[in-house]
């Protein structure tokens, strides 16, 4: 089975990522890959990338180890979650970057994976982007046996 960390890593958040709009709203932001769950570098807003936004990279890693007795080895992977969120919505933006650490450091559900750790206990605050949004990042290591 080929695995392809940022991806499997992003399509197990789509469409169980959700979390409330800007304060004061009364609807809940659903997180779809290709929408506003992207794989890949963060790009800029626009028409088809909206100003809320995860974007999820593969980071590096470690080189893999053998397995003794196997032909299989561990291969561990590094992914680098950034979490854009609006303008006037510091405390929603850091919200979803909580709530993915939360999703998956330790989580037994990412399929292939022996482990998926967050190599923080909190998400890093980067700033704001050129157009103002907030933005912060979350690092994650992952583990296959192939």
């Amino acid at each position: 089975m080929a695995l392809w960390p940022a991806h499997d890593f992003a399509t197990y958040l789509a469409g169980t990522l959700t979390h409330p709009s800007p304060p004061g709203g009364s609807t809940v932001l659903t997180y779809a890959a290709g929408g506003n769950l992207l794989v890949g570098p963060v790009r800029p807003e626009s028409p088809t990338v909206p100003v809320v936004c995860v974007f999820v990279e593969q980071s590096g890693g470690d080189s893999p180890m053998p397995y003794l007795g196997e032909a299989a080895s561990f291969y561990v992977s590094q992914i680098t979650a950034t979490i854009r969120g609006g303008v006037d919505t510091f405390e929603a933006g850091e919200a979803l970057a909580r709530s993915i650490i939360t999703k998956m450091h330790a989580t037994q559900l990412l399929t292939g994976y022996v482990y998926c750790l967050a190599l923080a206990s909190d998400p890093v605050y980067t700033g704001t982007n050129e157009s103002g949004s907030h933005e912060w990042q979350a690092a994650f290591r992952v583990s296959a046996k192939k």
